[in-house]
């Protein structure tokens, strides 16, 4: 039995000799993964011009399909949503649409932003990326529409459904 406890001593002994002590420490992690929309576009589209008609018709709409969006996005059922926020409302018959690719199993819908009222372009999304997802404006008018040009900036804001 001695000698058992000297022989259990002495591997002690070796292991520290050649491993050396053990020592641990413990550390807390605190983390979080937030809510993530990101959205963007590639630029402002080119020149809307209402400006041919055939006869005994109402004038030919005008349509851009040259620029994109860009979406990453970890939150389910969010939407996509377009309103004009400068250069005030569009004048009387005279409207201005706007239509989203589909990204992300969303759905799309065409909508005419005539003012600052938030018109829900895209709603249903799903997480992930997309990328080079076209945006498509229209220019409409009736011949009751005046002759006038001018400027409007629409905002395109991606938020949680």
């Amino acid at each position: 039995m001695k000698k058992l406890l000297i022989l259990l001593i002495a591997a002690i002994g070796v292991l520290l000799y050649f491993n050396g002590p053990v020592f641990s420490a413990t550390q807390t992690i605190n983390w979080q993964v937030a809510n993530i929309q990101a959205f963007s576009v590639s630029g402002n589209p080119g020149d809307l011009v209402v400006d041919t008609a055939t006869a005994g018709s109402e004038p030919d709409d005008d349509t851009d399909s040259s620029t994109t969006f860009n979406i990453s996005s970890n939150v389910s059922n969010s939407k996509i949503t377009g309103q004009i926020t400068t250069g005030g409302d569009m004048p009387s018959y005279v409207t201005l649409k706007c239509l989203l690719q589909t990204a992300l199993s969303g759905t799309p819908t065409e909508q005419s932003l005539v003012s600052s009222t938030a018109k829900d372009l895209m709603t249903g999304i799903g997480k992930g990326k997309a990328t080079g997802k076209t945006i498509t404006y229209t220019l409409s008018a009736t011949l009751d529409a005046e002759p006038a040009s001018g400027q409007k900036t629409v905002t395109l804001t991606l938020t949680s459904g």
